[in-house]
């Protein structure tokens, strides 16, 4: 409910002050769970500012921004990310997805190709790296690494 949200607010500051918890990702999840994704997008915005290191709530947020379709803010958390996590492949993943989006398809090709080396024993991870592979490289009219990269999709 609507009207309850200058109350949640003032929760959630009070609360704020616990260090064993963090209270706008909770609040996020419960947004999410009631499929509030706007404010959803919000509380994990502010997990993030609140414990820049809790890379769960940023994953969900890239998934939200992903769904929303806001692909050059994607672009930019995941930049700024990388930066700090230059192995986390899912980073590279979401720049390169947000790049094939915004038709920027020789930057998505390498950030994809510099990140899918990343990937370690996660399958649906590595699967997607290569279907933004096959995009980009479509696009770009490369058609040997897209047969390439097709193949590794059915392995």
């Amino acid at each position: 409910n609507v009207s309850y949200y200058p109350d949640l607010e003032k929760a959630i500051v009070y609360l704020e002050e616990d260090k064993n918890i963090n209270v706008p990702k909770e609040v996020a999840k419960y947004f999410l769970k009631k499929n509030k994704t706007d404010e959803a997008i919000v509380y994990f915005e502010k997990s993030i500012a609140k414990q820049p290191e809790d890379f769960e709530s940023f994953e969900f947020l890239m998934q939200l921004l992903v769904d929303k379709k806001q692909f050059e803010k994607v672009n930019t958390l995941a930049s700024q990310q990388l930066e700090l996590y230059p192995t986390q492949a899912s980073l590279y993943y979401y720049a390169g997805l947000a790049l094939n989006s915004l038709s920027k398809y020789k930057e998505a090709k390498s950030k994809l190709e510099e990140g899918v080396d990343y990937v370690v024993e996660n399958k649906e991870l590595e699967t997607n790296f290569y279907k933004q592979l096959v995009i980009s490289c479509e696009k770009l009219g490369d058609l040997k690494n897209k047969d390439k990269y097709q193949l590794k999709i059915k392995k």
